[in-house]
């Protein structure tokens, strides 16, 4: 009699086309009738204890929640992989999971990291993968990458609110100690980000914001709302005392011919209540620096 896999594959869907021998069994399939299934290539045995459904379209979150599944203690998707998961750009690659009292190493599903603490507020499910949450997820960066490389993932998950820096120092104290990889970086990001910190939009502003303050300029308000009555918009560089605003042009939100018609109408409002406005761009700030540099000063002393 052939076995009502009917129940298994509903699960697996939610799953991404994934389950477990005891998510089998829980769904009234014994030992002997996986077995037949896997001989019958009806699924594969990807590892110890993890299945997946023959013709489930392959993904990285597939790959990334076998990984986890292996493992029956605590376990979760966490440092690079994690980082991909939650949209962070710049990140992919094979998996990476942190398990508790674990030996770091690597295994056919991906890397595994051992780590003696992680509190449950410290995982979450995301697309139907459990993975660390983004403020912890970010602190393990920050022991595997570039400080830089760390810095930009913390401004991307705060400027679109994927965390606050409060979760993120509440993770820092929690986990911080001498030793930990990536507690000095970590620090020192986090002293560097005081209360009232708006972060970077872009890598363009990131890289505008370096260049003022190595180049002496006054220090602007970034990504201030200008209007009063009624709203002009959000300008990504204010000096309030000098009435300039300094605007960054990337090429993902200004080579359309309706973002430029857009961005000419509101520096016109913004010149008619009595602003100045200067636009740069990535060139700009990489390729010729100093002069960049002159003409903001030239319009601040003015």
């Amino acid at each position: 009699m052939e076995p009502d896999v009917a129940p298994l594959t509903r699960l697996a869907r939610r799953q991404h086309g994934l389950f477990t021998s005891h998510q089998a069994a829980g769904c009234g399939l014994t030992r002997d009738a996986l077995r037949r299934l896997v001989w019958s290539r009806w699924c594969a045995r990807l590892g110890e204890g993890v299945y997946r459904i023959e013709g489930a379209p392959r993904s990285a979150a597939q790959d990334l929640l076998a990984a986890v599944l292996v493992h029956r203690v605590p376990a979760a998707g966490s440092h690079r992989a994690a980082a991909a998961h939650w949209g962070i750009p710049g990140y992919g690659g094979r998996p990476e999971v942190t398990v508790v009292h674990a030996r770091n190493r690597r295994t056919p599903l991906g890397r595994i990291h051992g780590t003696l603490r992680l509190p449950p507020h410290h995982v979450t499910v995301r697309h139907g993968v459990p993975v660390t949450t983004i403020a912890r997820t970010i602190f393990d960066l920050a022991g595997v990458v570039p400080e830089l490389r760390a810095e930009q993932a913390l401004d991307f998950a705060l400027s679109r609110k994927l965390c606050t820096l409060r979760q993120v120092n509440e993770v820092f104290f929690v986990l911080a100690g001498q030793g930990r990889r990536g507690t000095v970086a970590m620090r020192s990001l986090l002293d560097a980000r005081g209360e009232g910190y708006v972060p970077p939009a872009s890598e363009l502003e990131r890289v505008g914001r370096r260049l003022f303050a190595e180049g002496g300029l006054p220090e602007p308000e970034f990504e201030v709302h200008l209007g009063d009555d009624q709203l002009i918009g959000r300008v990504d560089c204010l000096w309030r005392g000098a009435r300039l605003v300094v605007e960054l042009d990337g090429g993902r939100y200004h080579d359309g011919l309706s973002s430029r018609e857009a961005d000419r109408i509101r520096d016109n409002r913004l010149m008619a209540a009595g602003w100045r406005v200067l636009r740069f761009t990535w060139d700009d700030l990489t390729l010729r620096p100093q002069q960049t540099l002159a003409t903001i000063r030239a319009a601040l002393a003015r």
